[in-house]
């Protein structure tokens, strides 16, 4: 998502740690002009740059869906997509301590990880694990 400005990356980071978000408190969290500044982010950058990156729209507007964590429903929302199950992990605790950084995330109980693969693009850190489910593959 090299191709993102810094309030872009803050609006998507916003929407993805959420997974909804109306756009009145997406304007509120990265403190845009207005509304159409954050339709602008969300459709001329956000957008193409998951496009080019991910094969896919990172955002994308429902007037009707349910909330998958309280199953409410929720009206007027743009919503992160996502290539598989999106889990709301909470907060992570990050350390950068004697030339390392340690990252600690909750996972669900049954997790047994696999091996992990690590990519850094323009200050973004992301860690794919596959999930080895027990009793497959050795687990």
């Amino acid at each position: 998502m090299s191709a993102m400005d810094s309030g872009s990356r803050l609006l998507f980071w916003y929407l993805a740690s959420r997974g909804h978000a109306s756009i009145a408190e997406m304007a509120a969290a990265v403190a845009a002009v207005n509304h159409f500044e954050v339709l602008r982010r969300l459709e001329e950058v956000i957008n193409p740059a998951a496009l080019t990156h991910l094969g896919a729209p990172a955002a994308e507007f429902r007037e009707r869906d349910l909330d998958p964590v309280t199953g409410a429903p929720v009206m007027f929302h743009w919503w992160c997509r996502s290539g598989g199950e999106q889990r709301s992990a909470g907060l992570a605790d990050v350390f950068d301590e004697a030339g390392r950084l340690k990252i600690f995330v909750q996972v669900p109980l049954d997790f047994r990880a696999g091996v992990p693969d690590v990519r850094i693009n323009n200050g973004i850190l992301e860690i794919t694990i596959p999930h080895v489910r027990a009793g497959c593959n050795g687990g």
